[in-house]
């Protein structure tokens, strides 16, 4: 749930942080049909190019992880949730309120909590039988209190918690020939943007 809450968020986030240029340059240098979309081969090649050793299984976990609306390529808002640095953005004097609006937004009934209807929806179609169960999987691991409900509170709670899922998890897995820049180095690298390791 939260992946796909920051996935959101990152539409208005993108126009205050200060990486959103170099993560731009990023996934314009993986879009090479410049579709606006990421999609699997794209994703590999780019990662193979950069340094990154993964096998098709770990590509395909990495794409999945990522891609919080199913449809089977990233977008825009999906690579910045996983590869901006959410501790500044918590830092963030507009923090609150965008987690507030994307509450109110999930909350359908405005009955001060998200039940797992609410949860359902926020789900892509073509997960057809396992939407429910997924839905019911994200309201476990944020249900706190057991009352088959997400309050404001717990809502907070997972979104302030230090565990998003983010692209640098795979820094390990360079290559020992690469060029050694991970994610955040390439991102944060003085005078150069990521796509400029991927040429």
């Amino acid at each position: 749930l939260k992946q796909v809450v920051l996935s959101k968020i990152a539409e208005e986030a993108t126009k205050f942080s200060a990486m959103s240029p170099h993560i731009f340059d990023f996934f314009n240098s993986l879009d090479k049909d410049q579709s606006g979309f990421i999609s699997y081969d794209e994703l590999r090649q780019g990662l193979s190019q950069a340094g990154y050793q993964l096998a098709d299984s770990e590509a395909q976990q990495l794409l999945s992880a990522v891609d919080t609306d199913g449809n089977g390529v990233l977008d825009m808002n999906e690579i910045f949730a996983s590869l901006v640095d959410w501790d500044d953005l918590h830092k963030d004097e507009k923090w609150p309120t965008w987690c507030r609006k994307m509450f109110e937004k999930l909350d359908i009934d405005k009955s001060g909590a998200i039940d797992l209807e609410e949860l359902t929806k926020l789900l892509p179609p073509n997960m057809k039988g396992q939407r429910t169960v997924n839905a019911l999987r994200m309201l476990r691991e944020v249900d706190t209190n057991g009352d088959g409900k997400i309050s404001y509170e717990e809502f907070m709670q997972m979104m302030n918690a230090q565990d998003e899922f983010e692209l640098v998890e795979f820094d390990s897995r360079l290559s020992s020939d690469s060029l050694g820049d991970s994610f955040s180095d390439a991102l944060i690298n003085e005078g150069g943007s990521f796509g400029d390791s991927l040429d």
